[in-house]
């Protein structure tokens, strides 16, 4: 199934640019993250955001994963982001890959991105945002039964201005459209950036 309920994405949550903010002790009660469950992971416990561009873009040198933890509510950090690039939307490359690094401790709450930075810049059309439950055991599919949550409230796609490489200033590149795809636990494929919406069963 797709992120749903309270912590649905209503089709530019995670690309609008505003990031959640702490409601009392939480943020997962802030309005502005996407929440995603156990029924929305696949077999390898991951969940994965594609972003189009519009058209290809030269010199992406860069990305952004912006979530929340609050291992107290059943959240948690991813335990790392992949990213991956295409031209057509069909063949991808993997552009990188990095730990968040968090724990899974009691009592942790906070907010957090994982960034990702390239040196050489890429093009694409496509960027896919791949997360990983941190809980979700490979080869255990039991494991999905005690995964809890992950929150995403942002995904951003950037390059190097071109005007002062040696500072490496960075651009966020406007998405067009968001696409949220479930893989084999849900079966759905969603442009959820409110142009179409497609469900396979």
């Amino acid at each position: 199934a797709n992120p749903s309920g309270s912590y649905a994405d209503d089709g530019k949550m995670l690309t609008d640019g505003v990031h959640g903010t702490k409601v009392g002790e939480s943020y997962h009660k802030s309005g502005t993250y996407v929440g995603i469950p156990a029924t929305s992971i696949d077999q390898n416990g991951c969940f994965s955001v594609t972003v189009d561009l519009g058209e290809a873009k030269t010199d992406i040198t860069g990305f952004d994963l912006y979530y929340a933890a609050e291992t107290d509510a059943n959240v948690y950090a991813p335990e790392y982001a992949e990213f991956f690039v295409s031209e057509d939307g069909e063949n991808y490359t993997v552009a990188g890959k990095v730990m968040s690094g968090e724990s899974n401790d009691a009592g942790i709450t906070k907010a957090g991105v994982i960034n990702c930075r390239l040196n050489t810049g890429v093009k694409a059309r496509y960027v896919k945002f791949v997360i990983k439950n941190p809980l979700f055991i490979i080869g255990e599919p039991e494991s999905v039964a005690n995964v809890g949550w992950m929150f995403i409230d942002e995904v951003s796609v950037l390059r190097d201005d071109g005007k002062t490489p040696e500072m490496g200033d960075m651009l966020i590149i406007p998405v067009i459209n968001s696409i949220g795809v479930v893989c084999a636990a849900g079966g759905l494929t969603a442009l959820i950036a409110g142009i179409k919406k497609k469900t396979e069963r």
